[in-house]
């Protein structure tokens, strides 16, 4: 069992110059500063038992709660996001002997945004090309459940299923 608490603060200050007549002038057209915090709270416990001789089965559960804020100076918005999720794990065992043995497991996973996904100024990369954070991304969660058979430690085959809730990414879009 135990807790963990983690605050996180980036400030992030990109200044791009115009060169004229070797002076760098500030362009704030395409400047940025965009400032993120995120805080998390978590309590967790897990525990494990072994019984019937051949059987070992294992849980836990952690709670999570954040609070994440995203300010952009240049385009003078602000972005909160308050979320609390529970994430179980569960694993059970067989050893059947020596050569055999064979285990199921389930947990749930998040994955955050970092802090460039969610920075709401359009960055220019050439005339061509630009790129833009949603400030309104959510985290992903992912349910997976995993079934293990392995032959003396050395052949190991898994089967897997994997859920996705809120994935997010990077997507391109051409505009001819």
């Amino acid at each position: 069992y135990g807790a963990r608490l983690s605050f996180t603060e980036t400030d992030n200050l990109f200044n791009y110059f115009d060169i004229i007549d070797e002076d760098e002038i500030l362009n704030p057209n395409f400047s940025n500063q965009f400032d993120y915090k995120e805080n998390t709270q978590a309590l967790y416990f897990s525990g494990q038992k072994s019984f019937l001789e051949k059987w070992e089965a294992k849980l836990g559960l952690r709670y999570e709660l954040t609070q994440t804020e995203g300010f952009s100076l240049t385009v003078n918005q602000t972005n909160k996001n308050d979320y609390s999720k529970l994430f179980p794990t569960a694993y059970l065992a067989y050893t059947a002997n020596d050569n055999y043995s064979f285990s199921l497991n389930y947990g749930r996973r998040i994955a955050r945004p970092n802090f460039g996904y969610l920075n709401p100024f359009r960055f220019v990369i050439n005339p061509y090309s630009y790129s833009e954070g949603n400030p309104f991304l959510q985290p992903a969660f992912t349910d997976n459940i995993e079934f293990e058979y392995a032959f003396k430690d050395n052949l190991i085959t898994n089967i897997y299923y994997s859920y996705t809730d809120d994935d997010f990414e990077q997507v391109t879009k051409i505009n001819t």
